[in-house]
């Protein structure tokens, strides 16, 4: 499997390596705080978020692309996977107790209804991260990567600051906190 995001959470960069050991470790820390019995990671690509707490609750994960849950669950066998798309979830209202869905609505082309959709199926937790496009694009740059784009990825259809995101969301779901991870924005929430 040779997908971009693969490439990305297996970078030999150092400060990529750093940032996305932050990334996760805080991402972890906020599941942990919200001690859910069940989560649904939304769209879990190759699986690295949901990798290391599988023994704390029951977990499910899916993604639309079948070689990323492939590569998921292979590694991750003691997490349940489905191949579902994040705007119609093959789940019931109230499923999960915490909806983790980290470095998708960036990809979507309705992330409003990908959002409907996670406040249906969440019964209480939402975490929600996005790259914040100023830092993510100066990043890029930096490392000579996606220049004629003037460092915006090319597979982003959305884009958002980090109170722009924050405004995004908070039509939806309550916004309980915000964090800055760089060069990302998580954000902690509740369902309406």
């Amino acid at each position: 499997m040779d997908s971009r995001n693969l490439k990305k959470y297996n970078a030999g960069n150092p400060f990529v390596r750093y940032s996305i050991r932050r990334f996760i470790r805080r991402i972890h820390e906020m599941i942990r705080a919200a001690e859910p019995k069940v989560v649904i990671d939304a769209g879990c690509g190759e699986g690295f978020m949901l990798s290391g707490i599988h023994d704390e609750c029951f977990l499910v994960a899916f993604d639309l692309s079948k070689d990323s849950v492939s590569y998921s669950r292979t590694n991750n066998p003691r997490i349940s996977h489905v191949i579902a798309d994040v705007c119609d979830m093959p789940f019931k209202p109230d499923s999960a107790d915490l909806i983790l869905c980290t470095e998708v609505l960036e990809h979507l082309e309705d992330p409003s209804r990908a959002l409907g959709e996670i406040g249906r199926v969440a019964a209480s937790d939402v975490i929600l991260s996005v790259p914040n496009t100023i830092l993510f694009s100066a990043a890029n740059l930096l490392r000579l990567k996606n220049l004629c784009r003037l460092g915006e990825d090319p597979e982003h259809l959305n884009s958002w600051t980090a109170q722009g995101f924050k405004d995004f969301v908070s039509d939806k779901l309550k916004v309980l906190s915000s964090h800055g991870i760089f060069p990302w924005t998580v954000l902690g929430c509740k369902v309406k």
